[in-house]
This record gives structure tokens, sequence and C-alpha cells, in this order.
């Protein structure tokens, strides 16, 4: 970690590590893990005084696959420098590329170490079985009593046979070939009865109804006499399961059946039924039956109607929710001659377009009688502001009289007031009960800001400046969220998805205060552009752009510790030739080449420069730059 940006210093450490990466990436030394074991990845990194640094490193481990497992993730710190990680070892076998990061590339003390390590399952053979056996210095047979002894002083003694299955009465032990020999014989078996087996579940009730010895009387009661009065001597208040025969009888057989015959039923007997349809009377249709007969007529049942008849019906009886009648009733109360506009009152309210954070807010309602002239109105007027997201301000806040028929409000809008579209409501109630409702939307924004680029150096593709000054033109201290971007042409606007760079920040400034600062950004190759700087306030912003240009022989500082300056940086296309990790194709792999990597470090594939995919697996990872140190200064 080099906080003083010692240049030299930077690059003799970056050798020093080069030649530790160079001596890890042989296999020989790379540690071995078992599964389950703990891997401590570590490191001891100290300032340029050998004093223990106090930034915290950084661990990425990435599984055989190239599945990141730990990204990132800062490590443990511990006295005299230790800095360290521990990991449990997987169950999949292989290599498991690991890197620790210390620093950044921007403050040029960026160091990247290599940890791989190896994950596999201990080996067994017989040689490993026998030297744990023999090799065990507290290895016994007679732990176990006398078991040697009743081994080999049995009965059977002089039969015993320790090389096959052969017992003493000719007999032989199961042995596994017996086993998987009787197994297939059992499962051929089953395979030649399967119709057999099947048909034992396939019974059928003319299986049981022609079987010989078939039984009813086996059960817990017997179907003689008594067992048959039992069943119809049995209360109907035990009928409850539904749908049964005895709860069909006792739900419809209510009566008795002699007494519901057609000769006892009369007319008056079918229309007093609470329940009686007309569902049928011979034909399909009623409508028919009632409009074919001859002598029909609707005088006989009172509905000789008159229009006069309907329109005296009174409002009180007219109850059918929906019907005309109740929607006459609910609705029509009073004269509609009073009713447009509420008696002949009129309105308006002024209009506001924009109002900046800090200022007042101020508005007007204008009230006219039927004649069009200023009228009193019955009760004073009040405002309700609501802010762009519908939360209330104020609610319901009398208004000021000027004169005769005109009412006043002002509203100081705060300097942390949310900004976008605000809207003030006027209740106006011109009548005891009669209110008319006026609105008013206005903008509220914040402190405008004034946006200078003062002047962009760039000293190489991956050192770009820009000196700007951001000025608060506003009445109050205002939190600017601003974005700055590097592009090919005028005409594009920042944070499209095509800018060369881009990149965002926030910067709280005070009223009338100038804030100046470098924006840094960097390019992929040489030419000319534009860098573009947009701040923001409210849903208003202010901008400005500059053109600069980036050459071949631009000097400057490198980057990852390399130090010294990139050099012709050579763009390579999709159809140019790669040599191996020579990005820039000066018959050298050096710092400039690691500055070119660590450009695009962890990048999203294409590249546009095909060449630091040095492996040709869409990824610039440790396994790129573990072929980079192994051509170091070829």
């Amino acid at each position: 970690m080099n906080p003083h940006n010692n240049a030299l210093y930077t690059f003799s450490v970056f050798v020093f590590l080069l030649f530790i990466f160079q001596t890890s990436i042989v296999v020989a030394n790379t540690i071995v893990y078992k599964p389950g074991d703990t891997v401590t990845v570590g490191e001891f990194v100290y300032n340029d005084d050998f004093t223990p640094t106090s930034d915290i490193c950084t661990v990425s481990i990435f599984s055989p696959s190239g599945v990141a497992l730990v990204n990132d993730v800062a490590m443990t710190v511990e006295v005299a420098g230790w800095q360290y990680y521990n990991f449990v070892a997987p169950v999949t076998n292989g290599m498991y590329a690991s890197f620790i990061t210390c620093g950044t590339l921007i403050t040029g003390d960026l160091v990247k170490a290599d940890k791989s390590f190896i994950v596999a399952d201990p080996v067994v053979t017989d040689s490993s079985i026998s030297t744990s056996v023999w090799g065990n210095g507290s290895r016994t047979l007679t732990a176990f009593g006398s078991l040697a002894a009743d081994v080999w002083n049995d009965a059977f003694a002089s039969v015993r046979r320790l090389t096959d299955g052969t017992l003493t009465n000719g007999g032989i032990l199961a042995t596994e070939t017996y086993i998987d020999a009787l197994e297939t014989s059992v499962v051929a078996e089953v395979q030649a009865n399967a119709t057999l087996i099947n048909s034992l579940n396939n019974i059928s009730a003319l299986d049981v109804w022609t079987y010989g010895a078939r039984s009813l009387n086996s059960g817990t009661v017997a179907l003689d006499t008594a067992s048959i009065d039992a069943v119809w001597d049995t209360a109907t208040s035990g009928f409850s399961t539904v749908g049964s025969v005895g709860e069909l009888i006792l739900t419809n057989l209510d009566a008795q059946v002699s007494s519901r015959g057609t000769s006892t039923l009369s007319a008056g007997d079918v229309w007093s039924n609470a329940t009686r349809t007309l569902s049928t009377t011979g034909v399909d249709d009623i409508t028919t039956d009632v409009w074919s007969n001859a002598t029909r007529t609707l005088s006989d049942y009172g509905n000789d109607i008159t229009a006069e008849d309907v329109w005296n019906v009174l409002s009180s009886a007219l109850l059918a929710v929906g019907s005309i009648g109740e929607q006459l009733s609910q609705n029509v109360d009073a004269p509609i001659s009073s009713l447009s506009p509420v008696g002949g009152w009129n309105v308006r309210m002024g209009n506001v377009e924009r109002v900046q954070t800090g200022y007042t807010y101020r508005t007007k309602v204008f009230i006219l009688d039927s004649s069009s002239a200023p009228a009193a109105p019955f009760s004073v007027p009040t405002v309700t502001l609501f802010d762009p997201d519908r939360n209330l301000v104020v609610t319901n806040i009398p208004m000021t009289l000027v004169t005769t028929g005109v009412y006043e409000y002002t509203y100081t809008v705060a300097n942390n007031a949310s900004q976008g579209l605000w809207e003030a409501v006027a209740s106006t109630e011109v009548d005891s009960g009669n209110t008319i409702q006026t609105n008013d939307y206005f903008e509220v924004a914040g402190s405008p800001a004034q946006v200078l680029i003062n002047s962009v150096s760039s000293t190489s593709i991956s050192d770009i400046n820009a000196n700007v000054t951001i000025t608060n033109e506003g009445l109050s201290g205002y939190e600017y969220q601003y974005e700055w971007c590097v592009v090919s042409e005028v005409g594009n606007e920042c944070g499209d998805g095509d800018d060369e760079y881009y990149a965002t920040a926030a910067k709280f400034i005070n009223p009338g205060e100038d804030w100046n600062t470098i924006l840094s950004a960097a390019v992929l190759t040489p030419g000319t552009f534009y860098f573009k700087l947009v701040v923001y306030f409210g849903t208003e912003s202010s901008g400005s752009s500059r053109i600069f240009t980036v050459s071949n022989s631009s000097g400057g500082g490198g980057g990852g510790g390399g130090g010294g300056s990139t050099g012709n940086v050579v763009p390579i296309t999709p159809s140019g030739q790669c040599d191996g990790a020579d990005f820039n194709l000066d018959n050298t792999v050096n710092s400039i080449d690691f500055s070119i990597l660590l450009y695009f470090w962890k990048a999203i594939s294409p590249f546009s420069n095909p060449c630091v995919d040095i492996n040709t697996d869409n990824k610039v990872d440790s396994v790129d730059f573990s072929i980079m140190l192994y051509q170091w200064n070829i």
C-alpha cells in the first residue's frame, strides 16, 4: 500500500510480487486441501515505511468451472500487517483460482496476489492402509480378550477354513456369488408369474356372487324376523345421512299419501302454497297460453291503470334500487333551474405556473353571482395544498378578503420542500350547503445551478481530468445530483448506454457558493471526444460540454503499480492478430500490457481489445493474469 504514490517504489513492490506470483503458479508448490478443510488465504501487507497498513484488502475465489464463490470480500486484519480469510474447501475437486486485492488503480497502489489452491480427495491404497495399520505403534490382536484363542482353540479347529465358504458338514457359507444367483432366480420367478400376481387384485362383484361358499349372515346381525322388525322399527330421528333411503323418506313423506290425491286438491290449495310454481301449463310457453285465451282481461285484477295513476305514486313508495322511480326520488330533490351552475354562481381561481423553493406561492379566487357581479359567498373560502406525492401540506386554511368577491392566499415554500407538481384546491361555499371547488397546479423548483467545464487534460487514455465549477444560484442550500460522461459525438447524451465513460455523484452547495472540483474519466482508444457535465435541481437541469483530444503520443502514469508512460497503445480489432499477453504489440510483455489488462478486468464480453482474453473464455480474470505473469518480459 503506497500512500505516497511513489511510482518507483510501487514498481519495485510489483516486481517483488511478480516473483511471488511466478513461483505460486507452479503446481508443485500449490497447497492441496481435502474437501471440508479450512483454507486460510492470507498475506502480510505493509506501507512504504514497513508499518502495517490500515487499508483492508479483499479476496476473490473462483470454482474450477469459473463460478465466483467469494467476490471481493473484505479480509480480517490482525496485528503485524497480517490479513486473512478462512474458506471451507468444497467437495468439488480441482484448482480454485484465488487472489487478494489491495489498494486501487486510481490511487496507483493496486496490488493483486495469486493465492490459488487445489481441492482433492485423499488417495487410499493397499500400501497406505498397510502403513496406517502396521505403522501404528499401539496395534494389538489381544485387545479383544481371548478372541484369537477362541478362534484357534475352537472344537472345530481341525476343520476350520479361512480360504473359502466351505462348512464342516459339507455346506458352504452364503457367498456373494450364491446370493447374486438366488436374487436372479427370485426375480425370474416373479416375472414369470406377474400375470397371476396381478390377477389376485382383479376381483369383480360377479366373482363374489358366484362363489359357492359365500355367506351374508357372518356379520354381527342375523337376517331373521327380529332383525327385519328392528330395521322397520327404527325411529326417523336417526335418519341423518344425506341421500340415504331413510333420510329421503323422512324428508319427503311428511303426510299420508292418500291425502295428496288429485281429487282433494283445489285451486285454493295450489295458490295458497308459498312454493308453488307455474313452470308448465301443458305447453312450453305460459305467455302463449295467457294471450291466446279469448276471455282474458286485465280489469278483473284491479289493473285498469291510467297514466295519471303512474305519476301520482308517492315517492316514499319508490324503493326498488336502480328503478327509474327510485332514481327520481333520490336525485330530483330541488328545482333543476336552481342547479345550473349552483344558483348561477361563478368562481374562478388564479393560475401560477412555477414557484422556486424559498419563495412565496400566491393565488386568488374571484366570486361572481348570476349577474356576473362580484358577490360575497356564504362563508370564507378555504385552501388545501398537496405536494407531488399527494401528501396534505395544509388543510382548509381560510383565505384573506381583498375586496368584495375577491379572496387571496399565500404560502411560503420551504427550502427543502418536495420538488415537482403541487396542487392547490379552493373550496367556496356560495350558498348554504352549495360549495364550488376550483384548483391550480403549480411546479415547485429547487435552486438553479450554473455549470462550467473550465478545462480538460488528457495525459493518456486512462488519465483524463476535467476541472469543473458548479454554482448554486438559488436562495437556499441544495443537494445537487450530477453526472458526467465522455462521448464521441456532441449530440450524444450522458447515460444512454453508449458512452465512452459515465459516472454520477452528489454535492450539497450553499446558496451563492462556487464548488470547484476535478472529475476523472478514461477511454479505450485515442481520438477526439466531448466531456459533458449535467447538474439536476428538481425536474430541471443545467449542463456543459467541452471538446478534447487524446493522442497516441500522450504520456502519463500507468496503472496497477506499473508506473511510467503508456507509450503508443495500439488498439487491436477483432480481425487483428494477438500475441499472447503482448496487448499493444510492442514485442514485450510489461507494465503497459498490465495496465491494459486492468482496464478490462471483469469487463463484459465482447472486448474492444479481444487480446486481453488470453485463454478465450469470454472473461478477463486471474487466469489471464497468471498467463501474463508467465510471459512477463518475454
